[in-house]
């Protein structure tokens, strides 16, 4: 159900879901059983901090920009910087918002530089601190 934009051959993506509803509880459910063989020991903390995030995610409808990436080698060529182009400039045509949650503290300014804004931050005990940013568009 999202958007995906793939960079120059496959050289990077960046992974959109649109405005809609919510995921529904036994999709999710589903989703986290599916990563129990990669978590294992963590699957808890990783429920712990989905469920910190949902409660912060906003509510109005968004874009959300769930992953965005680069082949390392191909890192710092402009890929990444063009990759959200697509999606914002068609949030900012129809008026609907973005929104995304970063996992490095230093992509907050690369997120900045796209126009959006940093709205929270969030540091689980157990887990890895996160940067929530929302974007509104441009007029």
């Amino acid at each position: 159900g999202g958007v995906v934009w793939d960079g120059a051959a496959q050289r990077g993506a960046a992974l959109w879901l649109p405005p809609g509803p919510d995921v529904p509880g036994f999709a999710e459910l589903r989703f986290h059983l599916g990563l129990f063989g990669v978590l294992r020991s963590r699957l808890g903390a990783a429920r712990r901090l989905a469920r910190l995030l949902a409660a912060r995610h906003p509510r109005e409808p968004h874009y959300y920009l769930g992953t965005l990436g680069t082949e390392p080698a191909f890192q710092r060529q402009g890929i990444g910087s063009a990759l959200p182009a697509p999606v914002l400039g068609h949030c900012d045509a129809a008026s609907v918002p973005a929104y995304l949650e970063s996992s490095r503290e230093e992509n907050v300014a690369f997120y900045r530089a796209r126009g959006f804004a940093l709205v929270d931050t969030v540091a689980p005990e157990d887990g890895p601190t996160l940067w929530l940013m929302w974007r509104a568009p441009v007029r």
